[in-house]
């Protein structure tokens, strides 16, 4: 609709926020919650993690009407696909639609059924497993870098 590919950037991230959400409040429903220490570590992280860059997609592109054009990597993207690989320049609202409904496809799936399987696993024990504690201290090891 609007020939700009920047507004995945935006989409992106604020997709990872839903995802995270859906896990934290129907994960932690009475009727079928999994195990509540799992789906907050899981959660909590893709939600700060798609926060921080919804936040930063948000503040760096407002007021969204990108007046200089798509971002550099979507000019050069369309460049390649044109001049490079010498496609039809007619195809390149295909190609982006394409390129939208992989990044949609990997949240969908890729990214969703995981972290389902966090939030909804039942864990007779009730306590995390170390390969999960350490999992999750490097992720707050990169977080901080």
């Amino acid at each position: 609709i609007t020939q700009k590919m920047s507004y995945v950037d935006v989409a992106w991230p604020l997709g990872l926020m839903v995802l995270a959400t859906n896990a934290l409040i129907i994960g932690n429903d009475d009727n079928g919650g999994g195990f509540w220490q799992l789906q907050w570590l899981v959660g909590g992280s893709i939600l700060l993690h798609g926060g921080r860059m919804a936040f930063g997609a948000l503040y760096l592109f407002f007021p969204y009407n990108f007046p200089q054009g798509d971002l550099s990597r979507y000019k050069y993207a369309k460049h390649r696909f044109i001049e490079i690989d010498e496609m039809p320049s007619h195809w390149w609202s295909y190609k982006m639609q394409h390129d939208t409904l992989q990044q949609a496809y990997a949240n969908m799936t890729i990214l969703a059924c995981p972290v389902m399987i966090c939030a909804f696993q039942d864990n007779p024990n009730e306590s995390l497993h170390p390969l999960e504690i350490v999992g999750f201290l490097i992720w707050v090891c990169f977080w901080i870098l």
